[in-house]
């Protein structure tokens, strides 16, 4: 599998969702370090089991957006998640590029779940994919 191998062995069959149009999209993307790195892009379960983050309330393994990294195509929807992230971690900024399609699939979330109304996107990441290469810091 090309998906990061801490991912569940059933993830690509059962849990990836099968996305018609494959396309990069334009989003952002908050960076807690404040410098864009590789590490700034783990999915939220990476960031569950290295213990960089608690488990989120609604936290689920067969949902496929756990295993997704976030983004989103409006900058005002990151900007309220910039200022509580900054009380945790200072130096973050918000950065913009796009779900680049070498790097992995990406999918506007609400086209899979009509009850979502943002603009979140789901990218599910290639384990040796350089996302930091496509996004620069904005704010």
């Amino acid at each position: 599998t090309m998906y990061p191998s801490c991912f569940p062995k059933d993830f690509e069959t059962a849990i990836l969702p099968t996305i018609d149009d494959i396309r990069s999209i334009e989003v952002y993307r908050v960076i807690k370090s404040g410098t864009i790195h590789r590490n700034d892009f783990l999915s939220t379960y990476e960031e569950v089991i290295l213990n960089l983050i608690p488990k989120p309330k609604n936290y689920d393994e067969r949902d496929p957006g756990t295993y997704s990294t976030s983004c989103y195509m409006d900058s005002k929807e990151i900007e309220y998640f910039l200022k509580l992230i900054m009380k945790h971690h200072p130096p973050a900024v918000i950065a913009q590029g796009k779900t680049e399609v070498k790097c992995g699939p990406s999918q506007i979330t609400k086209e899979r779940n009509p009850a979502k109304k943002d603009t979140h996107v789901d990218w599910w990441i290639f384990e040796a994919a350089t996302p930091e290469l496509y996004f620069r810091k904005v704010i």
